[in-house]
């Protein structure tokens, strides 16, 4: 490619636009203006088969839907940490997993093609509590469990096809939340009555798998012993003899939301977070300082506070930002910001010129400041994060356009929709 690299974008696409990004056709190779670090050994994403696949340090990760099987864009995580011991494979050595009322065994083929999972077979009588559990220190106000399942011999009409997962506070001997879900359809949960009533969901995956999450938001104080427990976990509801499932991957994270699976054994394991940035002539050669518009769109739910493209000048002083629940313009100080509330998928734009900004968000009515400075010196964009590698999405980022103009409102609302 010779010349200003945006070249080609216009050309091929015609609409006066000098950065069209779609990370959903990228593949999995990643555009070579940007430069992409993650300090991780090991990170996971769902590949283009649905499975659980590995990437290297500094390598990105394109994600797939699970169910679907259709590009979901570029992963862009913060770090975090499976605060659970020996989680792939799930096993007792060194006592991290207490197990009751099973036997261990290996199940069928793991979500990432691997024969790792674990298969728990009822070794007691009917109404015995059943259950795996692990305790962590949570230094956080909330927390996700999550943990992939598969069915074994249980049947919809049997008493042992109910199957729970729960989350309780050991320093208060509370428990959070608790949920029972039908091993032949894990999507039909049940909150038992007194605890959390929100909080757990179930993802299909292929060869018959689900993730199972379950997210507390109160009931903790930083410091406090969390557990996490799986299996049959109550009286009259642990099945008969020699009923089985399949379990693997177990994770135990700070936050509202399951990241990618961090595979663990004799200690937690951290994944670094996504840095993914375009500067120096790959920056200026399509960027406006004096009038622009910004576009995003994403799949999934995102973090509240994360942004999906941030121009900036390397630091929190000059920067343009779209994001999850806000997208602003600053210099030194807010010149203008606008925020709502987030949704799972969906479009944002900004627009700017010197007092005239503007915001639409999924088509929705246009939010407009006319008292803007814009910043200057700006010089990078950072996709999926902040400027300082922070406020990350935690969710796959599909397209980013930029046009060296400040489009009209009504335009604003029909790129949205």
């Amino acid at each position: 490619m010779k010349g200003n690299a945006y070249v080609p974008f216009m050309l091929r696409h015609g609409d006066g636009s000098t950065l069209s990004l779609d990370f959903t056709a990228m593949g999995d190779t990643l555009d070579s203006r940007f430069t992409f670090t993650r300090n991780s050994t090991t990170s996971t994403y769902i590949n283009s088969s649905g499975l659980v696949a590995t990437a290297g340090t500094n390598v990105p990760r394109f994600n797939y839907d699970p169910t679907t099987l259709t590009s979901r864009g570029l992963l862009i995580e913060g770090a975090a940490t499976n605060l659970f011991f020996y989680s792939n494979p799930i096993a007792t050595t060194g006592s991290y997993w207490g197990l009751g009322g099973y036997t261990l065994g290996t199940g069928a083929t793991s979500p990432d093609g691997t024969n790792t999972s674990t298969r728990l077979t009822v070794n007691s009588n009917t109404g015995a509590a059943c259950s795996m559990q692990q305790s962590v220190t949570m230094n956080a106000t909330s927390c996700t469990f999550s943990i992939w399942f598969k069915n074994g011999n249980l049947t919809a009409s049997s008493n042992s096809a109910l199957t729970s997962i729960a989350v309780r506070n050991a320093t208060t001997a509370t428990i959070l939340l608790r949920f029972y879900f039908n091993a032949t359809d894990p999507t039909s949960i049940t909150y038992v009555p007194g605890y959390a009533t929100s909080g757990a969901s179930a993802v299909a995956y292929p060869n018959g798998w689900y993730r199972i999450s379950a997210t507390v938001t109160s009931g903790i104080t930083s410091g406090n012993s969390i557990t996490g427990y799986f299996g049959g976990l109550g009286s009259g509801i642990s099945g008969e003899l020699n009923n089985y499932a399949d379990w693997w991957g177990p994770q135990m994270e700070q936050g509202t939301a399951a990241s990618s699976f961090i595979p663990t054994s004799s200690s937690t394991v951290q994944r670094a977070a996504d840095s993914c940035v375009m500067s120096g002539t790959n920056f200026s050669s399509w960027f406006s300082a004096t009038q622009g518009t910004l576009i995003a769109t994403w799949s999934g739910t995102g973090t509240t506070s994360g942004r999906y493209a941030t121009i900036n000048d390397g630091s929190a002083s000059n920067q343009i930002w779209v994001g999850y629940s806000e997208s602003a313009i600053y210099n030194g100080s807010f010149q203008a910001s606008f925020g709502t509330a987030g949704t799972a998928s969906g479009k944002v734009a900004l627009a700017y010129a010197t007092n005239d900004a503007a915001w639409c968000f999924n088509g929705a009515a246009v939010s407009t400041d006319t008292s803007v400075t814009l910043p200057t010196g700006l010089n990078q964009i950072a996709v999926g994060n902040s400027q300082a590698g922070t406020a990350a999405i935690n969710t796959s980022l599909r397209s980013i356009k930029y046009f060296p103009t400040r489009l009209a409102n009504a335009t604003l609302q029909i790129i949205t929709t």
